[in-house]
């Protein structure tokens, strides 16, 4: 594979690679029953629904329920920004990285399309020669967080819910590697199903779980790889394991963890590193700074797409007008002119809210500059 391949991986559209049936649930359901079905499916996170917005809950969020039966999952998840069908690999990742998240649904208008998480990110990467020029020791999380063997349960609970990770490195005495305790393996085992517990049994199993050590969940042969091994055995091994974590040692010392999240920053290399000068007018008078930096990133991308293109452009100018409000909605209109040496081009969309215009408007150049490249070839 190459790194031509890998920048392929980055531009594909988020539907290529979303899980099209993710978990979902309403805001008004029990953290039981949400809890079940991450059980039943291994999954690390679930869809919530709510009136007007989209939330997300993971394991690890569920570590501080102390009563799944009785709490509610609005009381759990938070709202989280999503992805239209036609964003790319690298806007999920984008957003993933910015808003310290590990799934973002994508959406038509209210309807769920699916869901791109940490996962399906990584199942998606090539087994490239790109990850064989890394060393491990390059972009590992040093190990300064671990537990002891013979900790309590409750007592990793307690950490991880400190620190907002989802793992736990477990040593003995002599600080060597005896396991891994995940934020799963306790959400797992914390509620017993319905049937299975009386309601004052329930809460007299919880008491006991949380007494024990922590080596009766952890989970005892983790994956493991050296410092100087190539990023690319570790890529592998989480890949055709279907684990979450690499623990990266030198004989018994451990020296720090690699996960999906170490890995999928990598896609972000494939930014152009000379940024287009873009010109957004009009914009101040509705949004802010924020709102005029995410619009010139989408714009940004879809030049990168076409990099041969994107280096004979001189200046992207683009025009905002608010056109008509009709209820709670305004209708967007936004036209972009391209300046180059050679040629002019004009391409104009409109939208009933500001970020649909500019996807509309970021679609429409796409194939816009697509069939110049086209003609470029001919």
């Amino acid at each position: 594979m190459t790194l031509l391949l890998m920048k392929e991986i980055a531009f594909q559209r988020v539907s290529k690679i979303m899980r099209r049936s993710p978990l979902v649930y309403s805001s008004m359901d029990t953290v039981s029953t949400l809890i079940g079905g991450l059980y039943e499916t291994d999954s690390r996170e679930a869809l919530v629904t709510y009136d007007e917005r989209i939330g997300l809950v993971t394991v690890r969020d569920l570590l501080g329920v102390s009563h799944p039966e009785r709490t509610l999952i609005k009381d759990v998840a938070r709202s989280v920004p999503s992805l239209s069908i036609e964003a790319t690999v690298l806007d999920a990742v984008e957003l993933m990285i910015s808003n310290r998240i590990r799934a973002v649904p994508v959406l038509s208008g209210e309807e769920i399309l699916g869901i791109v998480s940490e996962v399906e990110v990584m199942n998606a990467l090539p087994e490239s020669e790109t990850f064989g020029k890394i060393l491990c020791e390059e972009v590992m999380r040093e190990m300064n967080i671990s537990i002891n063997i013979h900790d309590k349960i409750s007592t990793a609970r307690s950490i991880m819910r400190k620190h907002g990770i989802d793992y736990l490195l477990v040593l003995n005495e002599r600080n060597s590697l005896r396991g891994v305790i995940a934020a799963r393996n306790i959400v797992f085992n914390f509620v017993q199903p319905r049937e299975r517990v009386t309601r004052g049994g329930r809460i007299g199993e919880r008491k006991r779980l949380l007494d024990i050590p922590v080596k009766g969940l952890m989970e005892r042969n983790p994956l493991t790889a050296k410092r100087q091994d190539p990023l690319l055995e570790v890529v592998k091994k989480l890949k055709r394991y279907g684990r979450d974590l690499c623990v990266i040692k030198e004989r018994t010392k451990v020296l720090g963890t690699i996960t999906s999240r170490e890995i999928i920053p990598l896609i972000l290399g494939f930014r152009v590193e000379e940024e287009l000068p873009i010109y957004i007018l009009g914009l101040p008078e509705f949004g802010d700074f924020q709102e005029i930096k995410t619009a010139q990133n989408k714009v940004l991308r879809v030049f990168d797409k076409w990099l041969s293109f994107h280096e004979g452009v001189l200046e992207v100018v683009i025009d905002v007008k608010r056109r008509k409000r009709e209820g709670g909605r305004t209708l967007y209109q936004v036209a972009a002119r391209i300046y180059s040496p050679a040629k002019r081009l004009s391409v104009t969309a409109q939208g009933w809210y500001l970020s649909e215009a500019f996807d509309n408007l970021c679609r429409r150049l796409d194939r816009v500059l697509e069939r110049v490249k086209m003609a470029e070839r001919a």
